[in-house]
């Protein structure tokens, strides 16, 4: 049986060298906020990407073997240059759209015995020009730990964190 791979932010940077890497050997299923994703689903909005998300894997068979959160945003600018709405928008995109879409997506990796990568980043560390961006990608480590005692024995779930990858 081929397996199903979900990929969000799966057309720039990491996500298109990793649907690049996928394809041919699953089923992708790439999700993103421009025109042309297979699955429109802008994270700036975690509820409505979560729902999205959610009812295009219903769609495509319900069974979901690998399901990869890697959408991510974030400025390069000291804390004080940032405005209430780009912290709002990289909170939204890298830790409460990943934490929804997750919970969406538990029955469909449950049902396949499959697995849920979560991309970081090892500015979680929090590098100067960062801060907010640190601070997401340090909050969804912490998801990540402890999603994993919580699903442990149901869905594997995996925390990756790369390095600069140059985007868009």
């Amino acid at each position: 049986m081929t397996k199903t791979i979900l990929i969000t932010g799966g057309h720039s940077g990491l996500g298109a060298a990793l649907a690049r890497h996928y394809s041919g050997s699953a089923r992708l299923l790439l999700t993103g906020s421009r025109p042309g994703a297979d699955i429109p689903a802008d994270q700036r909005e975690p509820v409505d990407a979560a729902q999205s998300i959610s009812d295009a894997v219903k769609q495509a068979g319900g069974r979901l073997d690998l399901a990869i959160l890697n959408a991510g945003t974030g400025y390069f600018r000291a804390p004080a240059d940032e405005n209430t709405a780009l912290i709002r928008q990289t909170l939204d995109v890298n830790l409460a759209a990943p934490i929804l879409i997750a919970q969406a997506l538990l029955p469909f990796l449950e049902a396949a015995g499959g697995a849920l990568a979560l991309i970081g980043s090892t500015a979680k560390s929090g590098p100067a020009g960062l801060a907010s961006y640190a601070a997401s990608k340090a909050g969804l480590d912490g998801f990540a730990r402890a999603l994993a005692a919580e699903w442990q024995g149901r869905v594997d779930v995996l925390m990756l964190h790369p390095g600069p990858v140059a985007t868009g």
